[in-house]
Parts: structure tokens; sequence; C-alpha cells
């Protein structure tokens, strides 16, 4: 049996020491995307709000990153920006199924 995308992901991220719970939040935000156009706000107090999630949501990852891994901020968020892009890679590999 082979391993879906989002366990692939998983599997790379626990072999460096990060949680399930880090690794399921990066492919979240890998399948949300980073710009809050591509979810076609219908206006643009919506647009606001989806930046704002998109932004907590890269916030919460670079706080998983540096207590899981004891990274300085600077970092996490390059720790995070290399995640987002690898698992980004797989995704697209797999034809982006999950």
């Amino acid at each position: 049996m082979t391993d879906t995308p989002k366990r692939t992901v998983l599997r790379l991220l626990s072999k460096e020491g990060f949680s399930e719970s880090y690794g399921i939040l990066l492919v979240m935000s890998v399948l949300v995307g980073t710009d809050p156009d591509s979810l076609r706000p219908e206006t643009d107090a919506e647009r606001h709000e989806w930046r704002g999630h998109l932004q907590g949501l890269r916030a919460a990852l670079s706080c998983l990153a540096m207590h899981e891994a004891k990274l300085a901020p600077d970092a996490a968020a390059a720790a995070v920006q290399k995640h987002i892009e690898d698992a980004a890679q797989v995704m697209r590999g797999s034809g982006g199924s999950r």
C-alpha cells in the first residue's frame, strides 16, 4: 500500500522531529494556500478575514516550530517556509490528491 501525500509529508516531518499536529497544520496550510484571493472572497471584509486566518495559521506553525525544534523566531519562520514549499511539492507531485 502506498502512502498518501499527507502521510508522506507527516512521515518526512516526523523524521525531522516534528509532531503530527505540526504536520497536519502544515498540510492544511498547503491545501488552503497563502493567497486570500485564491479562496474567492465575495467582499473586501471576507478577503481581510481570510488574510488574518492565513497569517494566524502561519504564526501557529512558527510557534510550534520554535517549541518543538527549539528554534529562534527567524529560524522557525524559515523552517516553516521550507516545510510549506516541500509539502506543496509533495502534494503537486501526487496530482493534488489527499
